[in-house]
């Protein structure tokens, strides 16, 4: 994936050689370009909620093809994902283990595999190409931030907020809107409220 340029460049999330430092670096960077120009700042920290468990098996076939991946590595991975099962096993007060009927699983990886991130990956990848501001990616975890000082600039980021929401949504992945955050920087950023 790397050697073919397939992920986005940015993208820190279980890559060799970057990490959320990394990530954290990236984004002080361009924010802090922008802050010592005196433009204001609008920064949304974005957090998925359960991304490893909702990441649909399906959807996931349809980005691999997507990505040209060669049809033997996109069957290994359907095999890997496939055939998995989820029981709940209780005890009740005498010690007897009850267990739940088995449900097969469609969604999510197991992750502590090697493969299962790095699939991950694959599935997030295309969140930065529906924003047209500044965006960074570190697994669920992402930053979408540009100019604030104009309402051209609040519409823009509004924009690519609904676009983001929207992408989520289509491949299944929502957002936790109690881990959701924004910052408004800069001297006097009026902090106009984005909905």
């Amino acid at each position: 994936m790397t050697k073919n340029d397939l992920l986005f460049a940015s993208h820190c999330g279980f890559r060799k050689g970057m990490s959320i430092e990394t990530n954290l670096i990236l984004a002080y960077e361009s924010i802090t370009d922008l802050l010592e120009q005196d433009v204001l700042v609008d920064v949304f920290l974005l957090y998925q909620a359960k991304a490893f468990d909702n990441m649909s098996h399906c959807y996931l076939m349809i980005k691999l093809a997507l990505y040209q991946i060669e049809n033997y590595v996109a069957q290994w991975i359907h095999s890997f994902l496939s055939d998995r099962i989820q029981i709940v096993t209780v005890y009740d007060e005498r010690g007897d283990c009850i267990c739940s009927t088995p449900v097969h699983i469609k969604s999510g990886f197991p992750q502590e595999t090697k493969p299962g991130p790095t699939i991950f990956n694959l599935y997030v990848n295309d969140a930065p190409g529906v924003a047209k501001n500044g965006f960074e990616l570190c697994a669920d975890d992402s930053k979408l931030f540009g100019p604030a000082a104009s309402t051209e600039n609040c519409s823009s980021l509004q924009e690519d907020l609904r676009n983001l929401c929207l992408w989520a949504i289509t491949w299944m992945l929502e957002l936790n809107p109690c881990k959701c955050k924004v910052l408004h920087l800069g001297l006097n950023n009026p902090t106009i409220v984005i909905t």
